[in-house]
């Protein structure tokens, strides 16, 4: 689901309710200063960036818990200037990551749509209970069926750690007659990109570090079974052996991990010629984890003049079972 990316003005109403600090506003870029190790500022009239507009969060190792209360989404659809400190932003009613928009040298960055309230009380109680130090491992929790917003980034998050909270969460999302890839340039760091939803979406062409990515399940409604849906590309998929090396987890409340029933929906993308035909040839001699793919999804006319073709299913027993979606495209 893409959230709007109507016009939207710079942060409006905010007020420091933990710590101490100054908002300042000129000529389309605010900035922002702390006085604490942590701060939590309630933005009445929403936290917003507008295009060609600019929000720098001033100091280094400091964290700033945004709450916005306009009953809006978020839409980030300028910069987010973060100089090293921890920026987390919350809204039950959604956050929006739009086309061109940038967030840039956070340390940690969390988006979520859980409960205003309980981000508030767990954010001000563990900088409390660690004596005013960076809230660096906050990671908001939810109760089932309190995931309504939410998170798409279409734009591009620039962070060491990045923590996605919503009910659905995606990165790639069709804007008019085209899609729009989201990135995430996260860390060397293990799990240093973690996306909870009880739907999930990600083109894995658009994470800087492939290896560190951990996927989460959460279940709106008791019984109800949350959807994995990881698309990359046929490079990539033969890259990291032909097997889907990404980790999957399942939680009920955001604060405890383990297992749990989720479906897991995999694509592979096909954009060339060599793609095709390493495609095939992994599917005939049943390479690795191939044959468990779901969907294989062209992206890209393939034009075959001159190149070598290779069959799909042509070895006895090797047909060819699974979705494949032509896309619009035409191979000749």
């Amino acid at each position: 689901m893409l959230l709007s990316q109507n016009l939207a003005a710079l942060p409006a109403g905010g007020k420091f309710i933990h710590g101490s600090g100054n908002i300042s506003k000129n000529n389309g870029t605010m900035t922002i200063t702390g006085n604490n190790k942590n701060h939590v500022i309630a933005w009445g009239g929403g936290f917003n960036i507008n295009n060609g507009e600019t929000v720098n969060f001033k100091g280094s190792g400091k964290a700033f818990l945004n709450l916005d209360y306009s009953n809006k989404a978020s839409k980030i659809l300028g910069t987010l200037n973060g100089n090293g400190n921890n920026i987390y932003l919350v809204n039950p009613s959604g956050v929006l990551i739009g086309e061109g928009g940038k967030v840039n040298n956070v340390s940690r960055f969390v988006a979520s749509t859980s409960s205003l309230d309980k981000a508030l009380n767990q954010f001000v109680n563990a900088a409390k209970q660690n004596g005013d130090q960076n809230a660096v491992n906050f990671s908001p929790v939810f109760t089932r069926g309190s995931l309504k917003g939410n998170v798409i980034n279409m734009g591009t998050i620039n962070a060491n750690n990045i923590m996605l909270v919503g009910n659905e969460v995606r990165n790639l999302t069709s804007n008019g007659t085209k899609d729009v890839q989201g990135k995430y340039n996260n860390g060397s760091g293990a799990n240093s990109l973690h996306i909870i939803g009880n739907k999930i979406f990600l083109d894995v062409e658009g994470v800087q570090n492939k290896k560190n990515i951990r996927l989460t399940g959460t279940n709106d409604v008791l019984g109800s079974t949350p959807k994995i849906t990881v698309q990359m590309a046929m490079s990539t998929f033969k890259t990291n052996g032909h097997n889907d090396w990404i980790t999957k987890d399942y939680s009920i409340d955001g604060s405890q991990f383990g297992n749990g029933s989720y479906y897991v929906d995999r694509i592979i993308t096909i954009g060339g010629t060599g793609g095709w035909n390493d495609f095939a040839n992994a599917w005939n001699n049943n390479t690795g984890q191939t044959r468990s793919i779901n969907e294989f999804k062209l992206i890209g006319n393939l034009n075959f003049s001159g190149t070598d073709f290779v069959s799909v299913g042509k070895p006895q027993g090797a047909g060819f079972n699974k979705i494949f979606n032509g896309n619009g495209y035409t191979m000749s």
